[in-house]
């Protein structure tokens, strides 16, 4: 029973998080495709870069601890309007968010005790990177979805309000 919990958890960490992560980067990916930016780079990971590859003039870099975060950056994204930029910022916990909603559907997921769990702790982290990444701080110079956001529209309305 131990042994079965303890390979149930260790699955769960190297599973759950990438998979929450690369839906918040997809989410960005998706906004910026919408919007028309060219290029991408999609970071899973930190650490030892085990492949990359490109899809769509997008190139993705799976990472050796590929639970722990992910990136996506876009060359031009300073050069788009700021509504367009916004929208990209926010992409990524949309994503998460609208993930949530449907593990929430009815039958989605419920199996076997472990899948059901498994699939808890999925919706779990989907919410919580949703929320987190909506709030506005800056952690090692990295900042957050919702610290960009804030900056963005912090800029456009001093720069509107200068006489």
């Amino acid at each position: 029973m131990w042994g079965e919990m303890v390979l149930f958890f260790l699955f769960c960490l190297v599973t759950i998080p990438p998979i929450t992560h690369l839906f918040h980067e997809m989410g960005h990916l998706l906004m910026a495709k919408i919007m028309l930016v060219p290029g991408g780079n999609v970071v899973i990971g930190k650490g030892k870069v085990l492949f990359s590859f490109s899809f769509f003039e997008t190139t993705f870099h799976i990472h050796q601890w590929f639970f722990l975060g992910g990136s996506t950056t876009f060359a031009s994204v300073d050069k788009i309007p700021v509504w367009r930029r916004c929208l990209i910022y926010l992409g990524g916990p949309l994503m998460n968010g609208l993930c949530a909603f449907a593990l929430l559907t009815p039958g989605f997921g419920y199996a076997e005790h472990w899948t059901t769990v498994w699939f808890q702790w999925l919706l779990l982290m989907n919410i919580w990177v949703c929320i987190v990444n909506l709030i506005p701080f800056q952690q090692r110079g990295k900042k957050s979805d919702g610290k960009l956001f804030i900056e963005t529209i912090q800029s456009v309305l001093l720069t509107k309000m200068r006489f």
